[in-house]
This record gives structure tokens, sequence and C-alpha cells, in this order.
């Protein structure tokens, strides 16, 4: 996970120092670090002055009495709801089984037998079963295959 520094340096490199060859070839983290940023900046021109020098020490291990009075938990809230709830920040996960369903419905629709993928995949029939009924864990380079050839996204 970068930190929110890291971005600021893809996207300041990206405005200001990079080529133009270097930005087209890191278009999407740039984008990524683009969006981040702005999430962060936003966040933090809704604190207080308090607030925010609070953030500026903590990151320096500074935990002086001033910030006594800073409320911590509406700060962590705050982050939450507006930068930790962010699409960028939840990530959809999937089963083994919901896997298994979508290769068995592309694999029928795409017109190929169990027997022929598994040949066109080089694993045995029965090893293509098990992913398809999501009892075995499907390997990377499989997959990969499998969403080339079934025009999986």
């Amino acid at each position: 996970m970068k930190t929110i520094y890291q971005f600021k340096e893809i996207v300041e490199f990206s405005c200001f120092g990079g080529s133009t060859k270097w930005r087209e070839s890191h278009q999407a983290e740039y984008e990524e670090a683009r969006s981040w940023l702005t999430l962060y900046r936003n966040y933090i021109k809704g604190l207080t002055p308090l607030e925010k020098r609070y953030i500026n020490r903590y990151l320096n291990d500074d935990d002086s009495d001033e910030f006594r009075q800073v409320d911590v938990r509406n700060l962590i809230n705050r982050w939450l709801t507006e930068v930790a709830d962010h699409p960028l920040n939840c990530l959809k996960e999937i089963s083994k089984e919901e896997v298994g369903v979508a290769i068995s419905s592309a694999r029928k629709e795409a017109g190929y037998s169990r027997r022929v993928l598994a040949s066109i995949l080089d694993v045995n029939p029965e090893t293509l079963k098990a992913y398809e009924q999501g009892t075995r864990t499907l390997p990377f380079d499989v997959y990969y295959k499998i969403i080339q050839l079934l025009q999986l996204d």
C-alpha cells in the first residue's frame, strides 16, 4: 500500500518531471494516485487547524499536550466515511464457487466441452471440473489462459 506522500510524488513527477512517454506508460498509476490524493486533500480541507496540526505532529511522533483536546475518534470516523469507503478502497471479493460458475457458463457459451477446454489448458478434465465446481483453487496461469480464451472480464 502506498502512502499519501508516495501518491503525491507520482502525481508531481507525472505533471512536472516525467516525460510524455513516462506519463503514457504510467497512466493507470497516475490516475490512481491522483484519485487518492484528491480524496486526501478534500479530507484535510474539512479539518480544523488544530486537527491538521495534530495529524502532522502525529505523523512525526510528537505527543504534545496541545492535542489532548483533539477528538481523535471524530478524525477517524471522518477518515473512514470520506476516504476509506471510497470505491478505490472497497474491492469486491469473489468465491471459488462464483469463479467456477463463470468459467462453466463461459465454456458452454463458447461451445467447448470440458474435455476439449481441459486439453487446451493442459489440465486433466477432472481438474477443470473441480475448478468449475469451486472445490479447487484455480492457479493464476490457468486462470489467465481461461480469461483470454473465453474472453472473460
